[in-house]
This record gives structure tokens, sequence and C-alpha cells, in this order.
């Protein structure tokens, strides 16, 4: 018998959107209207997810689709992108199938150093993105922001000590004069 990880298809929505009736129905018992929002935009063409960037994803458990998710360029024109239209199935929650979702998004190679933005629409979704690293903002169109990561540190400590100059162009080394780091025997 498969485990629920492994009955779990992620996969890419093309120019069909899926069957999204129940997700609508059980959103719109719990007030939240994310997925009407995103039938309606869909079907009247104002969103697609399908600009550069862009994509819509939704989840499957055993061919039965239990959540949805999607990144757009942000529409408040900054620089970014946000996810977008999330919903998991209130039976299906706290199973990780929202992380997978967005992970998945958050980690794609074109999106992996860019700005994200999200507008948590509740205390729970809220706590769902700042576990996944976004950091509350004030006064902007968005409730929550990621920043990329930093770049790949290049080399060892010691490499990158050595990078660091004096304000006259001159090496400083990284330890003070006739000190050694603790372990060190030989010159740098």
């Amino acid at each position: 018998m498969m485990t629920v990880a492994e009955a779990l298809e992620i996969s890419r929505v093309g120019t069909i959107l899926p069957d999204l009736a129940e997700l609508e129905f059980a959103a719109a018992v719990e007030g939240e209207h994310s997925m009407r929002r995103l039938v309606a935009e869909w079907q009247s063409g104002a969103l697609r997810f399908d600009s550069p960037g862009e994509e819509l994803l939704v989840a499957r458990l055993y061919g039965r689709t239990i959540a949805v998710g999607g990144v757009t360029s942000e529409p408040s024109g900054d620089e970014a992108f946000r996810l977008r239209r999330f919903y998991v199935l209130p039976a299906r929650r706290n199973r990780g199938i929202g992380r997978a979702l967005a992970t998945r998004l958050i980690e794609a190679p074109e999106r992996s150093r860019l700005v994200l933005t999200v507008h948590a629409g509740n205390p729970q979704a809220s706590r769902f993105w700042e576990r996944l690293g976004f950091v509350p903002v004030d006064g902007l169109p968005y409730s929550h922001r990621r920043s990329p990561p930093p770049p790949p540190s290049r080399g060892s400590m010691r490499h990158r000590l050595a990078q660091i100059h004096h304000p006259h162009g001159e090496p400083v080394e990284p330890w003070a004069a006739g000190t050694k780091p603790r372990g060190s025997t030989g010159s740098p």
C-alpha cells in the first residue's frame, strides 16, 4: 500500500483548468473567496498563470484534487513574484501538502533568487508563510515578503577573510599581528 507522500502528485496546470469544484465549495463554506476568484479569473482570461515565471500547481491524492497554489508577477508592480490562490482542503491540512506546493514554487530555478510576496488572508495562513521564511510587512499591498537567500559563498573562511581590505587598499590579516588562530602552526 502506498503512503500519502508516495501517492501525492503535484503537477503544473496547462491550458485547461482542472475541476476545482470541491475546493471551491470547501473554501466558500469557510468564507474564503480565493477559489471562486481563481476560477472566475481563469474563465475570463484575466489570470492564467502563463506569463514568464508564472505557474499554477495542483496536488492530487489518489487522483482527487486536494490543493492548489500558484505564483504570478507581483501585481503591485514591485519586481517580485507573488504566491497566490493557495488552498488545501481542510481535511488534508497540516500534512505537508501546502508546504510541498509552496516549496516547489519557491525553489523553481527561475524564482529561487528573487523576492517573493504573499497576501496571507488570516492568522493561520500568516503562520504557514512565516514558517517558510516569509516576514510580515506593513504598508504594502502584500502582507509578507521573502527575500532571496544570500549568494552561495565561495571558498573557505580564510579565502573570504582574505578578501577584506584595509581602507587604503592593503590586505588586512584576518587575525591580529603576532597572533594566530587557535590550532594554527604555520604562516597564513
